[in-house]
């Protein structure tokens, strides 16, 4: 999503070049409309658009992006922009003037890379309590100062007390 044209083509032929499907939208509206209809892998967003600017671009983008990585693309003098951007979920910050074609697709293709790998940890992570929470074995789970930090149904049957009332205890409980 890039307001300025020259950018927006050249851009989306580097990055085809690389191998990647692009779509562009030169407006804030462009891009709600397309993000709506359609599962991106990546978007990276100018906070400065024809229609809007400023992290509210940000906030509508982030909004309809679902798990999709936002890297903000500024240009110099809008680091104080990207940086509320990323304190708020972006996955990062390129400068338009600074970065190369190559450096853009890399980034990209990091984004994407830490996006899948992420999806896939939530995956596993929801397997393994599907697996824990329907266990015949009571099941606990403790930090480093053996503070209890899980607790699944069984354990909950064999020692009495339900999981909200047993986070956080000690484990000699």
């Amino acid at each position: 999503v890039e307001g300025s044209h020259t950018f927006l083509l050249s851009i989306s032929i580097s990055l085809e070049k690389r191998g990647l499907d692009v779509e562009d939208a030169a407006t804030l509206e462009e891009a709600l409309s397309r993000l709506k209809n359609t599962r991106y892998d990546a978007i990276l967003l100018d906070l400065c658009l024809p229609d809007s600017s400023g992290l509210e671009s940000f906030y509508q983008v982030k909004r309809l992006s679902g798990t999709a990585p936002v890297i903000i693309f500024t240009e110099i003098g809008e680091e104080d922009l990207a940086h509320g951007a990323i304190e708020k979920g972006a996955e990062g910050h390129i400068v338009k003037e600074l970065a190369s074609n190559e450096s853009i697709f890399r980034r990209l293709e990091y984004a994407i890379e830490k996006s899948k790998v992420e999806r896939s940890v939530r995956r596993s992570e929801k397997r393994l309590r599907i697996i824990l929470e329907n266990s015949y074995d009571a099941f606990i789970s403790t930090d480093s100062q053996w503070n209890i930090t899980d607790w699944n149904r069984k354990a909950e049957e064999t020692f009495g007390w339900s999981k909200e009332e047993i986070l956080g205890e000690p484990l000699s409980t």
